[in-house]
């Protein structure tokens, strides 16, 4: 829910275009573009990544709405990530050049926490998802019952007006 305006405040508070960000996780500006607009979602790896740089956590990134008070300075470690992306509007999967890199030493129960935070945001995405499905069909419904009425008004004015004659 609020990851994509998170990272879009991060990128802004960093004054750097979508196409620099991007580089940094090895992807284009474009993918950039529908992380912050909520049309995609980044890969675990790139948001464990996100977390090294910006200081972050991950369970943050996702789960609650940034405030001017909780954007990072400029990246701690700007060169410290290499990528192997194929084509740059994929989601690649970042390998840490050093072992101190910050997403190699996160432990197991960070990760853990993560990945349950992450967890706790696709259930509440799936359940908006689900009720917004039950309310369109509901529409539906309502829209065919609607254009049901339209077609009797029809039959009717029809055949009142050939009385009249």
């Amino acid at each position: 829910m609020y990851l994509g305006n998170n990272i879009l405040m991060i990128r802004t508070h960093w004054k750097e275009s979508q196409e620099v960000f991007g580089r940094r996780f090895g992807v284009g500006r474009s993918l950039v573009s529908k992380w912050e607009g909520g049309e995609s979602d980044p890969a675990v790896s790139v948001l464990m990544q996100l977390e090294g740089l910006s200081g972050v956590p991950f369970a943050r990134l996702v789960g609650e709405r940034l405030g001017p008070e909780d954007l990072p300075s400029y990246p701690k470690q700007k060169e410290e990530w290499s990528v192997v992306a194929k084509d740059p509007e994929e989601d690649p999967m970042p390998i840490p050049k050093t072992p101190s890199s910050p997403a190699s030493s996160t432990t197991n129960d960070e990760m853990l926490e993560a990945l349950k935070a992450l967890r706790m945001v696709l259930e509440t995405e799936r359940e908006i998802a689900a009720s917004e499905r039950a309310e369109n069909a509901r529409f539906r419904k309502e829209f065919e019952l609607m254009k049901k009425r339209i077609e009797l008004l029809d039959a009717e004015l029809l055949r009142l007006a050939g009385k009249k004659r």
